[in-house]
């Protein structure tokens, strides 16, 4: 099954430059947990949750219309891609303990947005056999687990196959905290 199956199509979006108060009415007003952030040019560049709303609205000294999403979002991206398989999403959101990854075109642009919910929804639907129902069960479970991840320069056999592939490197892009990253132009640019 491919992401595209079951992705939210046009999600709402915010720009790096919206203040958090606006980000709030549309989190409210579109029932949502989270936003792709958008560059001037319309690239994805990172993701904004209620929960980083409420934690910077309540550790800076200024109110949510003072502070802009640029301030907030972190640096790193995970995302995929609407032809990228659904178990891959799933291992990258479960490995990386994200409950939504922004859907992009190979440009950067927004092509969709795929949550735990939209997961869980179709299972739900799926046949009682189906291997969905698993995979959504076991990513779910692991979203909200510790991660354990390898030191540098140990053996890694005791981590299953998934976290030895490793495709978070394949799914994540990095930038500076607070600046917009370049345009995204594929998995695995850096």
């Amino acid at each position: 099954m491919k992401v595209r199956d079951i992705m939210t199509v046009e999600p709402s979006c915010c720009a790096v430059s919206d203040d958090l108060a606006l980000v709030t009415s549309a989190l409210f007003e579109k029932d949502c947990g989270a936003l792709p952030v958008l560059s001037p040019d319309g690239t994805v560049v990172g993701m904004i949750t209620d929960r980083d709303v409420a934690i910077a609205s309540a550790t800076r000294n200024r109110t949510p219309s003072l502070i802009v999403v640029a301030e907030v979002i972190s640096g790193t991206l995970h995302f995929c891609g609407p032809e990228d398989d659904l178990e891959d999403a799933l291992e990258t959101m479960s490995l990386n303990q994200v409950r939504r990854l922004p859907v992009l075109h190979p440009d950067g642009r927004v092509a969709g947005l795929l949550s735990v919910n939209d997961v869980i929804r179709h299972a739900a639907k799926a046949p009682a056999s189906g291997s969905i129902r698993r995979q959504a069960l076991e990513a779910a479970s692991r979203i909200g687990s510790p991660v354990r991840r390898p030191e540098e320069g140990s053996d890694d056999s005791s981590l299953g196959p998934a976290a030895r592939r490793s495709p978070v490197k394949r799914a994540t892009r990095s930038a500076s905290r607070g600046k917009v990253p370049a345009k995204a132009k594929g998995k695995g640019k850096v």
